[in-house]
């Protein structure tokens, strides 16, 4: 059985960490030493809470938000839903093309776009012919959006610092090369602030596609594998992508990040010039 010591030590350390007063019970028979650890308790949990309530509010959630997320995760109720798509055949292509449109679709207006294409991924000897139909039908969902959302992509390129008219353009798959070409196009209307395509030199060798939208958003994360028999050594083919839900943005501020660590570097803001096949 709890001594009388240990029981009242208790009442003290979770009085003190719900934050009201502390009431000790007379005749308990401590010693001197026995009320001195009780008070270091009490006014060790008092700053166990203060420096916990700092800890919240310094968090990049809201306190709301962060409360929802603990409240659905004990009950098995979180929001967070994270879905494979696998490419391994003709229908898989279509469907997960299909349902990546489908975010670009369903993306509020004002929500932010922030796309991010690896090194090889949409160039030609990365890309089968065949699914250029289904590349263009997915990347015209973006192009329906424009003025009612921001959206800004990188196209992370090989670093050979050839800028000669038609280098870029001879290299890209047709349906990106007609993509990009439009984003440029409509840029001169809506502004870079609001419509962009730029060029990089590849770091990341990973895509993906942000929404953005109040704390949290969407994520189309497309996974690669290599594939040196395609066209090209240095070949890669999408093996899948991942379609994270994200309305705490427990996953979102890292992709966020990402694209931002990519935006603060020497980005070249590409033209229709700049993509005009040779």
């Amino acid at each position: 059985m709890r001594s009388p010591a240990f029981v009242i030590t208790l009442l003290v350390v979770h009085a003190a960490s719900l934050g009201s007063s502390v009431i000790i019970l007379a005749g308990s028979g401590l010693g001197v030493v026995e009320w001195a650890a009780v008070g270091l308790l009490a006014v060790s949990g008092l700053a166990l809470v203060v420096a916990l309530q700092r800890i919240v509010r310094e968090l990049p959630l809201s306190v709301a938000s962060l409360q929802e997320a603990v409240h659905s995760l004990a009950n098995g109720e979180s929001r967070l839903k994270a879905t494979y798509y696998k490419a391994d055949r003709a229908e898989d292509i279509e469907r997960l093309h299909r349902d990546a449109g489908e975010v670009i679709r369903r993306a509020p207006r004002g929500a932010q776009i922030y796309a991010v294409n690896s090194y090889v991924e949409v160039f030609k000897a990365s890309n089968e012919p065949r699914w250029a139909h289904i590349q263009r039908a997915y990347l015209s969902e973006f192009e329906r959006r424009f003025g009612e959302v921001t959206y800004h992509r990188i196209i992370q390129s090989d670093g050979n610092g050839d800028r000669s008219p038609g280098h870029l353009a001879e290299q890209l798959a047709p349906a990106y090369l007609h993509h990009y070409r439009s984003i440029a196009r409509h840029s001169s209307k809506w502004g870079a602030q609001r419509l962009r395509v730029a060029e990089v030199r590849a770091t990341l060798p990973t895509s993906f596609v942000l929404v953005k939208h109040e704390d949290g958003g969407s994520i189309i994360w497309q996974i690669h594998k290599h594939a040196p028999k395609l066209r090209d050594e240095d070949a890669v083919q999408i093996m899948g992508i991942f379609i994270i839900t994200d309305p705490e943005g427990l996953f979102v501020r890292h992709f966020m990040s990402w694209f931002r660590d990519m935006d603060h570097q020497q980005l070249r803001t590409l033209t229709e010039t700049d993509l005009q096949p040779p």
